[in-house]
């Protein structure tokens, strides 16, 4: 009974295959000796060190690309620009061409006094002369007859001028010359004469001298030149001119703040001519001035309006000289009350950094020497220098985010 088992158990009952033994690999490590890394910690280590040198170098890359820059600093050329033109000026404009304003004139005469400068001296020889006192220490009177000789230390001979009797112990005045014409007979004060005519003894007691010098041996006698006619004419026209302004500016609007004189000299004339030896002369002047009165506000509008229209293109103003404007008259009708008027004005003008000639992008990838000789022969530029940043580059970026231009005065 219990060996027998039933059909059913012998078909449902797998059977069993023997197991094979299993075989152990066991490694032995030494003592010492270093536990070797897995495969997979050396594939991480080598992806971890590539991913860094890759973002290194990218952000050099980004340093790089956002640090370079190229400033290029220019000196410009200057070009004077002028606008030169015609303006009528009438009480009431009522035209383009024409500007409000007044013509006034009027006429002024003067004579005036004026000693010459010297220019035209000329040197006089002449007689020396002079005052001489006598003196007589003695008892008895000395009478001392006309060019009685008079003799200085020096050698120099005068005469006494009239006949004189010197009294007994007193002094007496007289006039006297030098016996030769010239520069010797010009003593100087406090010389001592002595009598030749005398004794040797009355020498010694009857004597003269000279409270002031001798004078006219020699002169600087001034002549009228040229010269102080010229001198005198420009400052008589200057005082009549002056004071003609005056006269029209107290006649002109006092809203017409602009005003051109055209003077014009009638008549002259000195009262002596060219050469003559004198120490004065007189000039006569006659004055003819015309005041243009005009809207100085107006011009000074329109000149710049004129002015700008001559810039040529891609050119810029750096400077307008407006306190150069010329107005000038031209015709003058005083009949009419109108002139004609010349208004001139210029201003120097300078590439303009907003042109085609100065676009930062046209110098990328170009060397310093590039960009200024591209400049300098395109005559926008008489001298360019060229900074980089970093310093170590030598050419300019080609990115024009980091190029710039700049003016220099």
């Amino acid at each position: 009974m219990l060996q027998t088992r039933s059909l059913k158990e012998d078909v449902d009952t797998p059977v069993m295959s023997p197991k094979k033994p299993v075989s152990k690999h066991v490694s032995v490590r030494r003592a010492g000796e270093p536990v070797p890394p897995s495969p997979s910690l050396r594939l991480y280590r080598r992806i971890a060190f590539g991913f860094v040198a890759v973002v290194a170098v990218l952000l050099v890359i980004v340093v790089y690309v956002s640090t370079v820059q190229a400033d290029i600093l220019v000196t410009p050329t200057v070009e004077t620009v002028k606008t030169n033109f015609l303006l009528d000026v009438v009480r009431t404009p009522t035209a383009d061409h024409e500007i409000r304003g007044r013509v006034l004139s009027t006429a002024l005469s003067r004579t005036a006094t004026y000693q010459p400068g010297g220019q035209g001296a000329k040197t006089v020889i002449g007689t020396a002369r002079g005052t001489v006192t006598l003196h007589n220490e003695t008892g008895s009177r000395q009478p001392l007859v006309r060019t009685t000789r008079l003799l200085a230390p020096d050698g120099t001979l005068m005469r006494l001028d009239v006949g004189v009797t010197v009294p007994a112990h007193g002094t007496v005045d007289a006039p006297a010359y030098a016996d030769k014409k010239g520069a010797s007979g010009d003593l100087p004060a406090g010389t001592h004469f002595t009598i030749p005519g005398l004794n040797a003894a009355k020498q010694a007691v009857i004597y003269a001298d000279n409270a002031a010098a001798f004078t006219g041996g020699e002169a600087q006698v001034a002549a009228i030149g040229q010269v102080d006619i010229d001198q005198a004419a420009n400052d008589l026209k200057g005082k009549l001119t002056a004071d003609a302004e005056a006269a029209l500016r107290q006649q002109a609007d006092d809203t017409l703040k602009g005003v051109s004189y055209d003077v014009t000299v009638v008549s002259q004339k000195t009262s002596v001519p060219v050469g003559t030896q004198a120490d004065h002369f007189d000039l006569s002047m006659t004055l003819q001035v015309v005041g243009v009165f005009y809207d100085q506000a107006a011009v000074q509008d329109l000149a710049s309006r004129r002015l700008f229209q001559n810039l040529p293109a891609g050119k810029r103003f750096s400077n307008v000289n407006a306190a150069g404007l010329q107005v000038t008259v031209e015709k003058v009708d005083l009949t009419g009350e109108r002139a004609n008027i010349q208004v001139y004005l210029d201003g120097q003008a300078v590439p303009s950094t907003a042109s085609a000639g100065l676009d930062p992008a046209r110098f990328a990838g170009m060397t310093a020497d590039q960009v200024k000789k591209t400049l300098v022969d395109e005559g926008l530029a008489t001298d360019v220098q060229v900074k980089f940043t970093p310093p170590f580059i030598r050419t300019v970026p080609r990115f024009k985010d980091h190029i710039t231009v700049e003016l220099t005065p």
